[in-house]
């Protein structure tokens, strides 16, 4: 076991994480989750986690080269 509240089982090459239902949520309640520690970081820039910019500014980065190679991929569909 990987921790003690998780669980994994190998199924071909694939890993599948059992998660014990107190700890599923719906997407609604999951949205509401993420949103309120978005506002209490914007409310106090200070608590955010040094781990958490860090994987902020390389989501960020993704995306805006995401948006750059597409543009570049295919430049007669962007000017539509």
């Amino acid at each position: 076991m990987l921790c003690a509240a998780f669980a994994s089982a190998w199924r071909s090459c694939n890993i599948h994480f059992v998660i014990p239902n107190k700890f599923r949520v719906g997407h609604e309640a999951h949205f509401a989750q993420v949103a309120t520690h978005f506002f209490d970081y914007v409310r106090s820039p200070g608590s955010l986690p040094a781990w958490e910019r860090a994987f902020m500014l390389a989501k960020y980065y993704v995306c805006a080269k995401g948006v750059e190679l597409s543009r570049l991929a295919a430049p007669d569909e962007n000017k539509k």
